[in-house]
């Protein structure tokens, strides 16, 4: 037992004070003395996982829906290389993780040691802040260096836009801390730090007012972004302003259809108004990340020709047409109140513009509707964008949707949502992790529907272990092609000759994979066998999948034929602009 270690349990007690809750271990030898002092602070949850890729996901996912820091723990070596892919993903989808890292000291480095590769700014530009910890030593002073660590560290990951830190913790032998280490700290006023962000200016409010007050055909863009006040805070702004949104799925502000013009059909709108020369908005405000929808991005965001004004409190100027104007760094929640923007005009020009919108929203949904009525029995109806939309009519708790063609069909075909919460790794949009991303989501909001496809499922399914040991509520919503639907959509497709290198077919019916896990299976064969299966799935084990077998190629002619069927029903909404 040695009291080198009382630095660690100062870091470990400041983490606790600045409103760290949780921490993911993937168990080694070296990060003993990080860990064991963990387990002995009694402030954390603390999850242990087998998987470090895994582990990285899960953390973020408890990150994301918790809206917190949360911290990672390995030990030195590859392990610390695992957790790259999730690191990356928390950059780019700006979700803040403590990855911390325990090493060799460094004579060992260099040397030949087991287990002892190059950690320092393993992650290089993918981590927001790095910091090498100094060799802890028995001395007030090392305390106060090592809890000054750790505010550094929260206010990094914190300060906008949020994302990882990685700590790297330089370990000699012996391992073991003092089991009664945390009586031993000198205490410590903990104040939290600041993670504010900066305010734009009453003249920069007033100039966007004056945009807003001339601007005769406005459209509101959202892309993703978690943070629920703010969405509802828009959906207030674009009632009152009588502003279209064009609410990505990703964005939290599709269940607000029914008190704002929220409309949940743009990609079809942005597919119809590219091809009909209809009259261009004369100012976009965009909201959130870059929009999921393609078409939207081609359509609206790439015409250099139009204002284009992106509220983004986080200052990243993620833009990649490279047509945004005017960057107001500012949350829609905290300027909706602003005097400036409580007197935007209403013109009768407007007001046409916004009856327009609204009216192909109405015939886009019927469309959907009666097509969902025309093929539910059918054993043929299991076409992926109507999987999508029978879960999204049903499914009320947390969402958690893969990449490829599953988050594009749910932007697409899904509607209005009856879930308040719905997430995706929309960062770097990887197909890694995603399992363990939504486990994360489970384990803070409950019962959680993932919707992926094979490929992706496959990807991660270590990350299963964690809903066996932890019991935590996941329903799968397998779209089972047998691999690679995405590139049906895409020009390979016409290249026969070259094409099965882009297909990934694998055999694996995932049934006995699920056992080993102790979850539940169950394939369905039409869409109301799916609805009846969602519905009552809430009462079922903790671990269930619904297979879903569909045919990529037959997926993608359908949705073909449906683009054209609505070309057609939009026709007259076209005529009246």
């Amino acid at each position: 037992m040695s009291t080198q270690y009382l630095a660690l349990a100062a870091f470990i007690d400041t983490l606790a004070g600045q409103g760290v809750e949780q921490i993911v271990i993937s168990p080694g030898s070296r990060s003993a003395p990080l860990a064991i002092l963990f387990a002995r602070s009694g402030q954390f949850r603390i999850w242990t996982h087998l998987d470090e890729r895994s582990a990285g996901f899960f953390a973020l996912g408890l990150a994301r829906a918790s809206g917190k820091p949360v911290a990672l723990l390995c030990t030195s070596g590859t392990a610390v290389a695992n957790y790259h892919p999730a690191v990356v993903e928390a950059k780019y989808g700006q979700v803040p993780l403590l990855v911390l890292t325990a090493d060799r000291p460094s004579e060992l480095w260099q040397s030949g040691a087991n287990q002892t590769i190059d950690q320092v700014k393993i992650f290089s530009s993918d981590a927001k802040w790095f910091a090498q910890a100094p060799l802890p030593e028995d001395s007030e002073s090392m305390q106060l260096a090592f809890r000054h660590l750790a505010m550094r560290a929260v206010q990094h990951a914190k300060r906008l836009p949020e994302g990882p830190v990685h700590l790297n913790f330089p370990f000699r032998e012996p391992l073991l801390p003092l089991k009664d280490a945390f009586s031993h700290i000198e205490p410590f006023d903990a104040r939290k730090v600041s993670t504010g962000f900066i305010v734009p200016a009453d003249e920069e409010i007033e100039y966007f007012s004056e945009l807003l007050k001339q601007s005769e055909r406005p459209l509101i863009i959202t892309g993703p972004m978690y943070n629920g006040e703010d969405a509802r805070a828009l959906a207030i702004f674009a009632a009152q302003a009588g502003i279209p949104v064009l609410a990505d799925v990703l964005s939290q502000v599709r269940n607000y259809a029914h008190q704002a013009p929220i409309l949940t059909y743009g990609d079809w709108l942005a597919r119809f108004w590219n091809s009909s020369h209809l009259p261009a908005p004369d100012l976009i405000i965009r909201v959130g990340a870059p929009p999921t929808s393609k078409a939207i991005g081609q359509t609206f965001l790439a015409n250099h020709r139009v204002t284009q004004v992106v509220l983004d409190p986080t200052e990243t100027y993620a833009d990649p047409f490279s047509t945004s104007s005017v960057w107001l760094p500012v949350r829609m929640s905290q300027w909706i109140g602003h005097s400036a923007l409580q007197d935007v005009q209403k013109s009768v020009v407007r007001q046409h513009w916004l009856h327009q919108w609204l009216a192909a929203e109405e015939r886009l949904g019927r469309i959907l509707t009666d097509v969902m009525l025309n093929m539910a029995d059918e054993a043929n109806s299991l076409y992926e964008p109507l999987i999508a939309r029978t879960a999204a009519e049903v499914w009320k708790s947390a969402i958690f949707l893969g990449n490829s063609t599953v988050v594009r069909d749910w932007n697409t075909f899904s509607g209005i949502l009856q879930s308040s919460w719905v997430y995706g790794n929309r960062g770097a949009s990887g197909i890694d992790g995603l399992v363990s991303s939504a486990l994360g989501i489970a384990a803070i909001k409950g019962r959680t529907l993932l919707a992926l496809g094979d490929i992706s499922l496959y990807h991660d399914l270590n990350g299963l272990l964690m809903a066996k040991l932890e019991a935590l509520p996941l329903t799968i919503l397998l779209t089972h092609n047998n691999g690679g639907g995405i590139f049906h959509g895409l020009p390979q497709a016409a290249e026969e000759d070259v094409f099965p290198l882009f297909e990934t077919p694998h055999g694996l019916d995932y049934q006995s994979i699920l056992q080993t896990y102790g979850g539940s299976h169950q394939v369905v064969s039409n869409l109301r066998e799916l609805r009846q299966v969602l519905m009552s799935d809430h009462q079922n084990h903790y671990l269930n999948l619904i297979v879903t077998h569909s045919d990529a190629s037959a997926s993608q002619k359908w949705r073909n034929e449906l683009f054209a069927q609505a070309q057609q029903l939009l026709e007259e909404v076209r005529e009246k602009w």
